[in-house]
């Protein structure tokens, strides 16, 4: 409760080393943690207890996590250049893009209607990806600096992105 102040609970040791990135579905059934551990915790939001996890989910270490609006469906970024889907409901991974960058991805986002899942990479590009073919639709290429994070408006036409420079890109979809 914000007006209280009060805390929910504490998930005291809830991975190995730092926690590198943290979601939770919609409705608010499981909180999701990522950690340099390369583990995927999947944690009951009711109980504040361990429901699963997807152990050693990457090669590298996961730096982000976000789930489709669907509340079934995880994805994941890693330090290793890949990005993974998992099926929370069923717990299980779907797919692994190995090489999907030739650098870290740093951010990941799902579009506002799960259609495309967009990557943001070390390699200085930012990518879109089709989640129902699973194929690689389009990079962004001449950027010119680290990409980190993303966010997209409501009607899926422009993506904003934070470069490692400071800067702030507009794409529009439109465009392209």
């Amino acid at each position: 409760n914000v007006q209280d102040k009060t805390c929910k609970g504490t998930i005291t040791s809830a991975h190995k080393f730092i926690v590198q990135a943290i979601t939770c579905t919609q409705n608010n059934k499981y909180i999701i943690s990522s950690s340099s551990d390369r583990d995927i915790k999947v944690w009951n939001f009711d109980t504040l207890t361990l429901a699963h996890c997807f152990e050693k989910a990457h090669l590298g270490n996961i730096l982000n996590v976000r789930v489709l609006s669907d509340d079934q469906t995880l994805i994941s970024s890693s330090q290793d250049g890949s990005f993974a889907i998992w099926d929370l409901t069923r717990r299980e991974h779907i797919r692994t893009f190995h090489n999907a960058h030739g650098g870290m991805i740093w951010g990941i986002l799902p579009t506002k209607d799960d259609k495309y899942i967009l990557t943001a990479s070390q390699d200085c590009t930012i990518s879109i990806w089709s989640l129902e073919n699973r194929t690689l639709i389009h990079t962004f290429h001449s950027l010119n600096e680290i990409i980190y994070k993303l966010a997209i408006t409501n009607d899926n036409r422009y993506i904003y992105a934070t470069g490692g420079k400071g800067n702030l890109f507009v794409i529009d979809l439109e465009c392209q």
